[in-house]
């Protein structure tokens, strides 16, 4: 086997788990009044049939509407949630696998739009801003020590009802701005009683509620936490010292295992902080060992618990390295397996060319966290869409399908048919596919965009799709085709400006210079959403002298805000110039003249000037179609201009519909 610890048994509590690889919980936000549903029992199953060994079902609030996070977060303060998690556990178990449910509060973070109620947590200090999610900086109520304990109780029935729905155990949460990790953190958690003041007080919290839960579920039943042992940043609250001895106590409690994180508390996000397209795999592999080494140190003896590490793990290799030398005994795959439930299974069968890999753009979180809406995925169209339903229906007559450009809504639409069963043909005039997602993994630190490349090119290969490159069709080559079905997928048409000197030869589109295309030293680029800031930071690294211009007062308004503000601290890092509410007037041959929001004139020296003031669908070919075809549809950006996830999503429904 060519990862024999990968896909080792293992351990936690009294359960064998059949493999290392575990599902951590990720918030999808698709429930219904908190209650289980069709799309949460699919999406959770698909990853035990992908052959995940542990499933930790997201974040479960122990106290509506008090400890809410989203307005669809699960909740299991009732009994009457007992009968979806039920159905939930069995399913997940029909494959095998094991199944925790991770339970939490939101505490001080909780916000009142969703939950109608001012935010509670240990003391009464705000969280000291949003970091980037959209969450309350309302001061919360502190909290008596008899609503404490009350909140511990709940906690322990939350347990007992998983225990009666049928998993396997709980996971306590406590990273991040939940309750758990409020309590840890000597920032957000000033008391000076028995809940605080010191660290052996600041544990306190969970200590007891290990003890109720056991009380109430017994032995046999696992009992996990989720904790960051180290906070980084000017806000931080926990050290790493801290964090060790909470895993001591922890493990001195009986608790069966660890998830060890990093958390972030800044008010700029660096590329360290999240797992982002330009992060580094396997990212916190080096502190689970530190906190194996460190329990050594305090106990004299190896640690017992056992721990389950990862970040940007979704890699076979930087797993089975990370077991094989002790860093950890399992290893999570959280965006991994949203993008690709199968990789486990994948891996298995050696093909690991296939597995869909995360681009790390940060679209699951952000669309939950900004906007209350479902997690979607750039890289996975089903996540967050058809109620997470991944089986395809064979056609019911296969048709021979001519697919015009090879972007990333060509390809699923190509992957989807073929699939079912059509013969389908690609047609894209560059000499590769992928479209604008090699313009995408051009900048600095999108690394992580690459793999989509190099899937886009086994997946066609494996699904016997027909591509043909250096092809440009026009209307009469795509007739001569007598296609059944065309698909138009030709890409966007850039806005252009209608300001003097914008034909002169040293003004051209930004996404030429992130193709290539050599600028001088002093470039302005005129537009500053996404693709303008990206372009700014790919010559900022070059040591270019970069003025971005932007009629609006916000700089990539549309981009992921994570991503986003990791983004803006590196271009100011770097000494990129933002000029928002300003409007270009006119180009010159070394310049460009500018009025800015006061009505003020400027001049700013330019031997390049980049276009970035946004893209318009491209119906030109599709319109020179209509009636001449039997079936005919515009996806992508040539009818939509917008993110991956959309463009992904109308390839696979268009896939689904033929």
């Amino acid at each position: 086997m060519k990862y024999p610890k990968l896909f080792s048994e293992g351990k936690i509590g009294k359960m064998t788990i059949k493999n290392r690889i575990v599902l951590p919980a990720m918030g999808i936000n698709m429930s219904n009044q908190g209650y289980v549903n069709e799309a949460i029992i699919n999406h959770y199953t698909e990853r035990a049939k992908g052959g995940v060994g542990l499933v930790i079902v997201e974040v479960t609030c122990v106290d509506a509407p008090q400890g809410l996070n989203t307005s669809n977060m699960l909740v299991i303060d009732d009994d009457k949630y007992i009968e979806g998690m039920g159905r939930l556990a069995a399913s997940i178990h029909k494959y095998e696998a094991k199944c925790l449910l991770q339970i939490s509060h939101t505490g001080r973070g909780a916000r009142r739009k969703i939950t109608g109620k001012q935010p509670v947590g240990p003391s009464s200090v705000a969280m000291p801003y949003t970091f980037m999610m959209g969450l309350s900086n309302e001061t919360p109520k502190m909290l008596t020590v008899e609503e404490i304990q009350a909140i511990e109780d709940k906690y322990a029935q939350a347990a007992l009802r998983a225990k009666k729905a049928g998993f396997d155990g709980i996971q306590l949460h406590s990273i991040g701005y939940y309750m758990g990790e409020q309590f840890l953190n000597s920032k957000s958690n000033t008391r000076t009683d028995e809940y605080g003041g010191s660290k052996e007080k600041r544990i306190t919290f969970h200590l007891n509620i290990v003890r109720k839960i056991r009380e109430l579920c017994g032995e046999d039943f696992a009992v996990t936490v989720k904790l960051a042992v180290l906070e980084l940043g000017e806000d931080a609250g926990i050290t790493f010292e801290e964090g060790i001895y909470y895993a001591y106590r922890l493990q001195e409690a009986g608790v069966d295992a660890l998830e060890v994180m990093v958390g972030a508390w800044k008010k700029e996000a660096t590329l360290e902080d999240i797992a982002d397209t330009g992060a580094s795999k396997g990212q916190i592999f080096d502190v689970s060992a530190g906190v194996k080494a460190g329990i050594e140190q305090i106990t004299g003896a190896k640690p017992t618990i056992p721990i389950i590490s990862g970040g940007r793990s979704g890699y076979a290799i930087i797993a089975e390295e990370a077991l094989e030398n002790n860093k950890c005994e399992f290893v999570f795959m959280g965006k991994g397996l949203l993008a690709e439930p199968n990789l486990p299974n994948l891996v298995l069968q050696n093909k690991e060319a296939l597995i869909r890999p995360c681009i790390g753009c940060n679209t699951c979180i952000d669309q939950q966290l900004q906007y209350d809406k479902p997690s979607r995925c750039s890289s996975n169209a089903v996540l967050g869409n058809r109620n997470n339903r991944y089986e395809l229906e064979p056609a019911k007559k296969q048709k021979n399908i001519a697919i015009i450009g090879g972007g990333i809504a060509a390809v699923e639409a190509a992957r989807v048919m073929a699939l079912r069963g059509h013969k389908v043909t690609i047609y894209e005039k560059n000499d590769f596919i992928g479209g604008q997602v090699k313009l995408a993994a051009a900048p600095p630190h999108k690394e992580n965009i690459h793999p989509m490349l190099d899937y886009f090119e086994a997946i066609t290969k494996e699904l016997d799709i027909t591509i043909k490159l250096n092809s440009f069709m026009n209307t009469e080559d795509i007739l001569v085709l007598n296609a059944d079905v065309v698909i138009c997928a030709v890409g966007p048409t850039p806005v252009r400006l209608t300001i003097p000197g914008i034909d002169l030869p040293h003004v051209f589109d930004a996404k030429e210079a992130l193709a290539g295309k050599d600028t001088g030293e002093n470039v302005v680029i005129i537009g500053g959403g996404v693709v303008g800031g990206e372009t700014a930071e790919y010559l900022v690294e070059q040591g270019k002298k970069v003025t971005i211009i932007e009629a609006s007062d916000t700089l990539a308004a549309k981009m992921v805000m994570t991503n986003r503000t990791i983004l803006l601290d590196h271009l100011k890092l770097l000494g990129t110039t933002f000029m928002c509410e300003t409007k270009c007037v006119k180009i010159n041959q070394q310049s460009v003249e500018v009025i800015d929001g006061t009505g003020e004139a400027k001049e700013v020296v330019a031997d390049t000037v980049l276009l970035s003031v946004g893209e318009r669908p491209n119906t030109s070919l599709y319109d020179s179609l209509v009636g001449k075809v039997p079936e005919l549809y515009n996806i992508g950006d040539s009818n939509t201009p917008d993110c991956f996830a959309t463009s992904i999503k109308q390839g696979h429904e268009v896939g689904v519909e033929i």
